[in-house]
């Protein structure tokens, strides 16, 4: 039977059922379309009647669905238009199995920024346990830029302030530079939990033609309780370079961390071929205790072709592939980072690619009819949902 013919087939079910429904005249509907105006523009009630419209659900071995629309005229007579057939998607040129990489969100330098700690006034001051240090150093033309950036990674905001102790070291752990906290330095910054800051300014290391003397820094609220950070970006300097001693400077006060995928805008430009191309498909049950297997298919919706990628390069993990997280009613998995491949995926326009999706249901999850859920955490976008039926195992 096709789509077209079971579409009509619940169609005639629906008529059946809709018949035994007791129908008001058209007196009664017109009083009630008065009284409710405002939704019925939503559910479009006509002048000589009523208009629904329904989803049909076909089991295909996974969801399918297909419109009708159901009128019941003034005499009460049931009337039902013809399916309007889903979407035509292009067929998935390949198929990405599912590899369950955990990951945090705003933990990658990609996606890190300060989060606007909102209605928080009062938190009490950072310490060193606390901080996730992070530093790098950056150049060209023989000047190298050191960058710090450090996140709250407890689960209580914390105040950073002034500004910090910076030990420079280079390869053999001597101290050939530091910047020095500004007594005068004042200021304070709230950090949420994964909320990020970064030492403001430009703080230049040095003109050398061996270019990188420091390889890692000792950084500390205060200079007696240090952590030591090895900087990633361009490589120390060569031994037959030697040592190069650097001045010592002040240190810039704590700023809040912006990056490009933290702005919404550019965030959502970005990703605007993602968000209309995205679609959940899954069976219409699943035992409890086993393991559901279902797919998204992801279709690259812009003219200009979409990399996404994932870079181990400094031995982190970084990139702009997705992060998601996946529900079955009340039960969620961690963020988990989709599997774009230690050599990312470029999508062509209008390509779409099939990822393999798994998540263990648990004995006890609760029986009858749910909700599959699938979000893009980074980046932020509302999630995809499916009706599905929890049955005993």
């Amino acid at each position: 039977m096709t789509l077209d013919e079971r579409a009509r087939a619940a169609a005639a079910n629906l008529r059946g059922a809709v018949d035994e429904i007791a129908i008001p005249d058209a007196a009664a509907i017109g009083r009630r379309a008065r009284r409710r105006r405002v939704g019925t523009a939503a559910t479009g009630v006509l002048a000589v009647g009523v208009t629904v419209t329904i989803i049909v659900v076909l089991a295909t071995g996974g969801h399918t669905a297909s419109r009708i629309d159901v009128g019941v005229n003034s005499r009460g007579h049931v009337t039902t238009s013809a399916p309007e057939a889903p979407p035509v998607a292009p067929s998935p040129t390949k198929t990405v199995p599912w590899i369950p990489t955990a990951l945090a969100p705003n933990s990658r330098d990609t996606w890190a920024h300060f989060i606007d700690p909102g209605t928080t006034r009062d938190a009490p001051g950072c310490g060193l346990q606390a901080l996730l240090v992070r530093a790098s150093v950056n150049g060209a033309g023989g000047t190298q830029y050191l960058g710090i950036r450090v996140q709250n990674r407890v689960r209580s905001a914390c105040t950073l302030v002034g500004a910090p102790y910076v030990g420079l070291l280079d390869t053999q752990g001597h101290t050939i530079g530091r910047l020095l906290p500004d007594p005068a330095a004042t200021s304070s910054l709230i950090l949420v939990p994964t909320s990020w800051a970064t030492l403001g300014g430009v703080i230049a290391l040095s003109t050398s033609v061996c270019g990188n003397n420091v390889a890692a820094v000792a950084f500390g609220l205060k200079a007696s309780d240090t952590v030591t950070v090895p900087t990633s970006g361009t490589p120390p300097t060569a031994s037959r370079c030697g040592t190069t001693a650097l001045r010592d400077q002040t240190a810039p006060a704590f700023a809040p961390l912006v990056s490009a995928f933290s702005d919404p805008t550019f965030s959502s430009l970005s990703f605007a071929a993602l968000r209309g191309g995205t679609v959940l498909d899954a069976p219409l049950s699943v035992r409890r205790g086993q393991v559901l297997q279902y797919s998204v298919t992801i279709t690259n919706t812009d003219v200009n072709s979409l990399a996404l990628e994932t870079d181990t390069l400094s031995g982190l993990i970084d990139g702009n592939c997705p992060l998601y997280r996946q529900l079955l009613g009340p039960t969620a998995s961690p963020s988990l980072l989709l599997n774009c491949g230690k050599d990312g995926l470029i999508l062509q326009p209008d390509e779409a690619v099939r990822f393999e999706m798994r998540f263990a249901v648990p004995a006890d999850q609760p029986l009858g009819r749910s909700t599959l859920s699938w979000q893009y955490l980074e980046p932020a976008e509302p999630a995809l949902t499916l009706p599905i039926t929890v049955v005993d195992g």
